[in-house]
């Protein structure tokens, strides 16, 4: 099997200083030559890989499209999970976290993109996220009609579960609110408990 090609180490350094540089300042105030301050690199060596600053903005953006493509093929077979609907749930809750966890630096560029009205943060919305609330709400209409789930509109379903989810992380990443010390286990776990069964005793 080929190998896949590896990125070179500046390309990789520039790469990593533009998102923690982005994600700090935003977009507009990020200069190309604070990215290679920040990378210890030639500026010129920028412009080798990227003309100009949106295309490294760009392929940013395509390379976390391309790590988070993997959650989205994990999602395309929900009936075969052996743990039945909460175990799926866990399953997309679970990867979200470690997206986020392992990379906390794109959620604060992609909410700083959104702030300044970049179409690239559009984009990346249109590519994942999009996709994803459809294919769970594709999964909760097979449910309806299963009768597993109660009749209701399959879009604000799969919404109110994202945001369940989305909320808390960014919550917590973003804002880094003072809470109580609970495993993400824990906290994944009542979340799908409220999310199937509400949070009221059923008599």
């Amino acid at each position: 099997m080929e190998k896949a090609r590896e990125i070179p180490s500046g390309k990789q350094k520039i790469l990593n200083a533009a998102k923690k540089l982005f994600a700090q300042k935003g977009f507009a105030g990020t200069t190309t030559r604070n990215i290679a301050q920040y990378a210890n690199v030639n500026e010129a060596l920028i412009y080798r890989y990227y003309p100009t600053k949106k295309d490294l903005y760009l392929a940013i953006i395509r390379s976390k499209i391309d790590q988070l493509n993997v959650l989205k093929e994990n999602l395309e077979n929900p009936e075969q999970n052996r743990e039945g609907v909460p175990g799926f749930l866990k399953q997309i809750a679970t990867q979200l976290f470690s997206s986020v966890k392992e990379d906390s630096d794109f959620l604060r560029l992609l909410y700083f993109s959104a702030l300044e009205h970049h179409e690239l943060s559009k984009m990346f919305c249109e590519c994942f996220v999009v996709e994803l609330r459809k294919k769970l709400e594709n999964y909760v209409s097979m449910l309806m009609d299963r009768n597993i789930f109660k009749a209701l509109n399959p879009y604000l379903v799969s919404v109110a579960f994202i945001g369940i989810i989305s909320h808390y992380l960014v919550a917590n990443t973003l804002f880094e609110l003072e809470t109580p010390q609970i495993s993400e286990t824990e906290v994944i776990d009542n979340f799908i408990e409220i999310f199937l069964n509400g949070a009221c005793k059923k008599e």
